[in-house]
């Protein structure tokens, strides 16, 4: 199995399964929605900090947070992809390949809090 792949073929937020977890509570789900954009909107930048800093321990600690948050919420390609970056990091990976993996949770992060400010307001406008 391929977690990349599999990440990569993955929605950006799966809506329908979250809520199935939540027994359906849509106003649970869109607090949950505009908690983790405020918690994790520039988890990127603090991630790059870290690594920046050498802490390779903590960086893993937040992506391992981010892995969790992203996928309460149904952003499984996020969740996946900060998987790949904690267990990296948990390896002692090199500089380049955990930057490399940055670079694309980057992009992910981007589109997923696109996605979820986008799906947030449908639900509110029901």
């Amino acid at each position: 199995m391929n977690d990349r792949r599999d990440a990569e073929q993955m929605p950006l937020l799966d809506m329908r399964e979250a809520l199935e977890h939540l027994s359906g509570k849509t106003q649970l789900y869109i607090h949950m929605l505009a908690v983790f954009r405020k918690e994790y909107a520039d988890v990127d930048a603090h991630l790059e900090e870290l690594l920046r800093e050498g802490d390779g321990a903590q960086a893993a600690r937040l992506a391992h947070k981010l892995k969790g948050a992203a996928a309460h919420i149904g952003a499984g390609r996020l969740s996946g992809l900060a998987g790949e970056l904690e267990r990296s990091l948990a390896g002692n990976a090199r500089h380049d390949d955990a930057a490399r993996l940055l670079a694309q949770l980057k992009t992910a992060l981007m589109a997923s809090l696109e996605e979820i400010g986008r799906t947030a307001e449908r639900l509110t406008q029901r």
